[in-house]
């Protein structure tokens, strides 16, 4: 959706952004800039496209193990919902990497790194559960 102050204009349309240029808004009446994106993502590269929130949108952040809806992350983030639909989204490779101005999604194609002492979460029933449960750990 492209959201201007009163309206919201329903877009299932991507805009391209050609990489180290800025990008107009018309619909939002502003400009992304090319050097706050590198701010937001350092490492930022080309192929990139800026959309609006549909719904069932997901990211994760980086260190967690686990994408969330977007829809949680910015209620979270303390983000009111009129808000929401107007926040550009920044998607590379077709992925959502960049909530503008609020966070900056993980690449999807890395897990998330678990500490090297960090041991395997037990399921419930599952065999390290049994094991504590006979006491055979």
């Amino acid at each position: 959706a492209l959201f201007s102050e009163n309206t919201v204009i329903r877009s299932a349309r991507r805009i391209a952004w050609p990489a180290g240029r800025d990008l107009q808004l018309p619909e939002l009446g502003r400009t992304l800039r090319w050097d706050a994106l590198r701010a937001q993502w350092p490492d930022v590269g080309d192929g990139l496209e800026v959309g609006f929130r549909r719904g069932g949108e997901r990211c994760r952040l980086p260190g967690r193990a686990h994408r969330r809806p977007l829809k949680k992350l910015l209620q979270e983030s303390g983000v009111p919902p009129w808000l929401r639909a107007g926040i550009p989204l920044v998607y590379a490779q077709g992925q959502l990497r960049l909530v503008w101005g609020h966070f900056a999604c993980a690449d999807p194609n890395r897990r998330a790194a678990r500490p090297a002492d960090a041991a395997p979460a037990a399921r419930k029933g599952g065999p390290t559960a049994a094991a504590e449960a006979s006491g055979d750990h």
